[in-house]
């Protein structure tokens, strides 16, 4: 690409320098098989969702043949045992298994979009209803988020992050009608949390996305660590889902 030329650098790509292929993926994560510089590896787990998470290994599993070239002291048996431990919160995190609860940081229509593929595929049959939580900042791209994974979804809660962002429900249940009319709001992601248990089964699916501050949110109310915060508040546990904003 221009900028590796502009910058004297080596542009190393998916796809070409490194392959992968006999790609399994499911809700409990995938496997493949890797084909790189100099590597190969049958078998590779990752526990992260998504096919598109197989794309993120295997440009993680060329980044650390570069490193070993340029002399970086890496076991060869330490790296699909890496790959296979690596956990990415608040991304199609579980949080529930009976119920299925997942949490997701989805805060742009690409993401979005993603995260709408991953659970249509990669969760199709493994649940009867999917009920989705959504809340998102008043400044990012509402519907572009909204479209895709209301969309999808039996019902949808609509809510508001502790965070002085946040949009307002009231504005995100009219977004959201236009894709799918069963919606209701919850006042903050305790209360839509709370609604989304009260009705769902065993076999059911709830899915916690539209923004980091909402899945850090609902991470810690569901492991019991985080109580009901005020609309206004920062959270401050969020950090430790991730350094961007969203």
């Amino acid at each position: 690409g221009a900028a590796s030329l502009a910058n004297n650098a080596v542009l190393y790509r998916t796809g070409l320098d490194c392959t992968a292929s006999s790609v399994i993926t499911g809700i409990n994560g995938g496997s493949f098989d890797y084909r790189g510089i100099e590597l190969e590896l049958s078998g590779v787990k990752t526990s992260m969702i998504g096919r598109h998470q197989v794309e993120n290994a295997s440009l993680a599993l060329l980044t650390t043949e570069v490193l070993r070239r340029r002399g970086l002291a890496i076991p060869r048996e330490a790296i699909p045992e890496g790959l296979a431990a690596a956990r990415w919160a608040g991304r199609l995190e579980k949080m529930s298994e009976s119920p299925l609860i997942v949490i997701d940081g989805a805060h742009n229509p690409a993401a979005a979009e993603r995260l709408a593929e991953t659970l249509k595929n990669e969760f199709a049959g493994s649940y009867d209803r999917f009920v989705l939580v959504l809340g998102i900042l008043g400044d990012k791209d509402m519907e572009g988020i909204a479209r895709p994974l209301a969309a999808l979804a039996d019902r949808v809660i609509v809510t508001a992050p502790s965070y002085y962002r946040a949009s307002n429900p009231v504005q995100m249940k009219a977004i959201v009608k236009q894709y799918n009319p069963n919606v209701e709001e919850a006042a903050s992601v305790f209360d839509a949390i709370e609604l989304a248990r009260s009705t769902v089964g065993e076999k059911d699916l709830v899915c916690i996305a539209g923004s980091l501050f909402t899945a850090g949110e609902a991470k810690g109310i569901l492991l019991g660590v985080s109580r009901p915060k005020q609309a206004d508040s920062i959270i401050p546990g969020v950090a430790g889902l991730t350094g961007l904003k969203g």
